[in-house]
């Protein structure tokens, strides 16, 4: 009798763990304060998406989109205790994208900001003068005052962007593309494209900006100069 006894009590804390772990850590957080009760939140549901989908429906929630065996829904949290209860569904997780900047962590957590002081064994600091970095991507933000020197003057030697149509800057013998000097760019007679996805001009930010703008996101390189190539990816 007493075995009897304990072999149900496994399998109904079997039965609530096996509700619980539907549900991550996160979600149950949420679920468990007073105050999301009537608070619309995003989650992403693991399942057979035609079974969830009208389940979602029947207790108040959206489904936003799918792919596969996974939706993503907005759903208050009072409705999610619900649907814990269908079978159907294997998993549910917050759905929110949560996005922090990180970069400015970069030179501390990978020690540069100690190569930049010169701390020992090394002689003496390093912050890339004297050294020219080049960059392949959709471009670069020329006007950036990170890729400026201290007079205010750009630290980009050379731009080629391979986008423009063939004009008499176009560099020989590659013959595409046009090309734009250091005179160009601080007369304000350069045209190449300003890096219009960003992507190019995030990687210059890593390798060489100098921090003018914010010191937190201060370069690997902050003084070396630039030649940047612009590509359509």
């Amino acid at each position: 009798m007493r075995f009897l006894s304990i072999f149900l009590l496994c399998l109904i804390t079997q039965s609530a763990l096996s509700q619980q772990t539907k549900v991550s850590f996160r979600l149950m957080e949420l679920m468990s304060q007073s105050d999301n009760s009537n608070k619309i939140i995003s989650v992403l549901i693991k399942g057979d998406f035609s079974k969830i989908a009208p389940e979602i429906e029947k207790v108040g929630g959206h489904v936003k989109f799918h792919s596969g065996n996974i939706c993503s829904a907005s759903i208050n949290a009072s409705s999610l205790r619900k649907l814990q209860e269908i079978k159907s569904i294997e998993r549910i997780e917050e759905g929110r994208i949560q996005v922090q900047t990180l970069n400015d962590k970069m030179l501390i957590n990978n020690r540069i900001d100690l190569i930049h002081q010169g701390v020992s064994p090394l002689i003496q600091g390093y912050d890339g003068s004297n050294v020219v970095v080049g960059i392949i991507d959709t471009g670069i933000d020329f006007t950036h005052p990170d890729f400026k020197d201290s007079l205010g003057q750009s630290r980009i030697l050379w731009i080629w962007d391979h986008i423009l149509a063939n004009a008499g800057n176009t560099p020989q013998p590659y013959n595409y593309g046009q090309e734009f000097s250091k005179s160009d760019i601080d007369a304000g007679n350069a045209n190449a494209h300003i890096d219009q996805t960003a992507h190019g001009t995030h990687v210059a930010g890593i390798a060489v900006a100098n921090g003018d703008t914010m010191i937190a996101f201060k370069g690997a390189a902050p003084k070396a100069d630039i030649i940047a190539v612009s590509l359509e990816f």
